[in-house]
């Protein structure tokens, strides 16, 4: 994809374009505000601390070797085939034509 040629700063800018009534692209319009009821979560909530705490211990178990956690979890699928998700088929029901009807 090319890009723009002229103001390529509009790419960068955090407010989106905009028809102006003139058709031209402006930068007026203002974001809505979020709602009150809803909070982003926390890059320090608790359930984060968590997951990073758990993937930290993971990491050194295997000594931060990727390759070494990789091995580990492919003995563990051919250990516990049962536990192993496969991929789900979709069926399309095939069309039927129905006397009469086009």
């Amino acid at each position: 994809m090319a890009l723009p040629s002229r103001r390529p700063e509009t790419l960068l800018s955090a407010r989106p374009l905009v028809r102006s009534a003139s058709g031209g692209l402006s930068r007026t319009h203002k974001r809505t505000p979020p709602h009150p009821r809803r909070r982003a979560m926390s890059y320090e909530s608790p359930i984060v601390r968590e997951v990073r705490d758990r993937a930290m211990k993971i990491s050194e178990r295997f000594e931060h070797d990727l390759h070494r956690y990789c091995a580990h979890l492919r003995e563990q699928e051919k250990a516990h085939p049962e536990r192993i998700v496969t991929p789900i088929t979709v069926v399309r029901p095939v069309e039927t034509s129905v006397p009469g009807r086009q």
